[in-house]
């Protein structure tokens, strides 16, 4: 005797065109849902590229400002020369700067003698330190120097 097997009847699937390679060709990339399309990816692109060159022309205008300022104020133009050949950073000196005094009383108790004194006092009035702290080398372990070449690692190790 002899087993017939019986498959199941075929599930009928609606039928969709097939298109063809032309028309595939033909057709522009759809982006992906959710996704920004090419051209809104180049206006936003350059809608960051406005802002960046916004800041830029904002922070020249505002640094010759200052320097057309200095011109007329010698005393902060003094401090601003000293300051950057010591090499504090431009913005720490532009604050340091605006805000220093332009004429100093030689002489008076408790009063700076000139910009120089002016900004030490300042930048040590501001520089957060921990005097009841025993000393960094005191208390001993493993120091890592980190910094670029020429900075002095080497000479404050010695």
């Amino acid at each position: 005797m002899r087993d017939e097997i019986r498959l199941p009847a075929a599930v009928s699937t609606p039928q969709r065109p097939v298109p063809q390679l032309a028309e595939l060709g033909s057709t522009e990339p759809q982006p992906l849902p959710g996704q920004p399309s090419a051209t809104q990816r180049s206006q936003m692109d350059m809608a960051a590229e406005l802002r960046q060159m916004r800041g830029l022309i904002e922070e020249r205008f505002s640094s010759l400002a200052f320097m057309e300022k200095l011109q007329r104020q010698p005393v902060q133009a003094r401090l601003t020369q000293k300051l950057l050949e010591l090499g504090f950073s431009p913005a720490l000196v532009r604050k340091l700067a605006e805000s220093c005094p332009s004429d100093f009383r030689a002489g008076e108790p408790h009063e700076p003698a000139d910009e120089t004194a002016w900004a030490a006092h300042v930048l040590s009035r501001n520089l957060q330190t921990d005097e009841a702290a025993p000393a960094l080398e005191d208390r001993g372990g493993v120091f890592a120097l980190i910094g670029s070449t020429g900075v002095g690692k080497t000479t404050t190790t010695a």
